[in-house]
């Protein structure tokens, strides 16, 4: 068997054995647990722990309209691997924690975390913030990421991660690593700042960046794709409007699938 192959069917496995009683009593727990302050909070798993001792929590599955809300708590070594759905955490440190594969568009994921992987994690239109630091987001599906204000990454690593038409406005990032990391037209790093390295955007659009401090001059090779994209997005749009379907449309022009470099 493959890797992806085993890996699609550990991931079936592990959501097979959830259902929503066991989901519905992790949330109750995540509730319960923000009445204690000062001190790590403390998850339980009926399936225990993983193989490194992380609270097992893998292949957890939300209803679609029913996110996992995890709010107020200061969490460690847990292993959410291959959860899928909506997760929001809200003003939530997580620490040496695992999402990899995980399917959660949409979702929240604020305001701090550390030594944590998200690997393999499906993350389209992600709001992350505030800090970030020795994450992996190897192999991230990140299209149409957004950040929280003021987001710093440090020492996180995109190696083949995919930020197709993320809007980055006002991130820091500190000796990062963007090694084979797709970017589009669309993608746009605005008033971020780069620690260490610049890394090579391709077609996305820079603008009122900085480099440890200094100005970056602007600039946007794929500028000329991107004004098609939005001409056509207009024009599809309208049409939308006099079939009255103006409801099923993007809210903004979108990438079509194949045209995002590395």
């Amino acid at each position: 068997m493959t890797t992806d192959k085993h890996s699609a069917a550990s991931a079936a496995s592990l959501r097979g054995r959830r259902s929503s009683e066991t989901t519905a009593q992790l949330a109750r727990q995540f509730v319960d647990q923000a009445g204690f302050v000062g001190r790590t909070h403390e998850i339980t798993s009926p399936f225990g722990t993983d193989d490194d001792g992380r609270v097992d929590l893998r292949g957890v599955r939300m209803a679609r309209g029913y996110p996992l809300s995890i709010k107020y708590l200061a969490l460690e070594r847990l292993d959410l691997s291959y959860a899928r759905g909506t997760l929001h955490f809200v003003e939530t440190e997580v620490s040496d924690s695992r999402f990899d594969g995980i399917s959660a568009s949409g979702s929240t994921f604020d305001r701090f975390f550390a030594r944590c992987s998200f690997r393999s994690a499906r993350l389209t239109r992600a709001r992350i913030g505030r800090r970030l630091t020795d994450c992996d987001f190897t192999g991230a599906s990140m299209r149409k990421l957004t950040l929280g204000e003021n987001t710093v990454f440090e020492r996180c690593t995109f190696r083949g991660a995919d930020l197709t038409d993320a809007k980055l406005v006002g991130g820091r990032f500190v000796e990062c690593t963007f090694a084979d990391t797709t970017f589009s037209a669309l993608t746009t790093f605005d008033r971020c700042d780069f620690r260490g390295t610049v890394p090579e955007l391709g077609p996305a659009r820079r603008i009122r960046c900085t480099h440890g401090g200094r100005p970056l001059p602007d600039s946007w090779p794929g500028q000329a794709y991107a004004d098609d994209l939005e001409s056509d997005y207009l024009g599809r749009y309208g049409r939308a409007v006099q079939a009255g379907t103006a409801e099923t449309m993007p809210l903004d022009p979108e990438s079509p699938p194949g045209h995002a470099t590395r």
